[in-house]
């Protein structure tokens, strides 16, 4: 970039026009960081009734083959009470959906019984709060880009197309 503007772009606006072309980073919590969160907010509420929802997804399962969308499981656990809120709900049934939108409701509701499959608590992570500590602490800024999408960029400056 310096080259092909001949020096007349300052560091900051390289870095602005890297920041507008970077790769999003994945901020989505993994599974397990999930599951932890959904039996703090059970134990909490007391919830027992796995069974019960196991129950009522196999009777729903009319195939038999052991997995429902996501959509009827969802729908199980709002007409069951299901003490987790929407986003942490909506979180979990995409982690456990496979390629067609389906969910093993076994391992579903197996992996959130929390007296049967205990889990450790975990520290979740706060990326905005790491993100602003660097600052305060007098600690150097943290990469601003790690990876940029070069072809639109490229689009964008030469008006390529494909």
């Amino acid at each position: 970039m310096m080259n092909l503007t001949v020096g007349k772009l300052t560091d900051q606006e390289v870095i602005t026009i890297a920041r507008h072309y970077r790769v999003p980073e994945d901020l989505c919590p993994h599974r397990n960081v999930l599951v932890a969160q959904a039996h703090e907010q059970l134990k909490k509420n007391g919830f027992e009734n796995f069974e019960r929802l196991v129950a009522m997804c196999v009777y729903q399962d009319r195939e038999k083959k052991k997995v429902l969308p996501s959509k009827d499981i969802k729908r199980l656990c709002k007409s069951s009470r299901l003490p987790l809120n929407e986003d942490l709900l909506e979180s979990l049934l995409s982690r456990f959906e496979d390629s067609e939108k389906q969910i093993n409701y076994e391992s579903f509701f197996c992996a959130l019984n929390w007296r049967v499959n205990p889990v450790p608590e975990l520290e979740v992570v706060s990326y905005i709060k790491e993100r602003c500590e660097d600052e305060w602490l007098g600690m150097p800024s943290p990469i601003p880009v790690k990876r940029i999408y070069y072809l639109n960029l490229l689009k964008d400056v030469f008006g390529l197309e494909e």
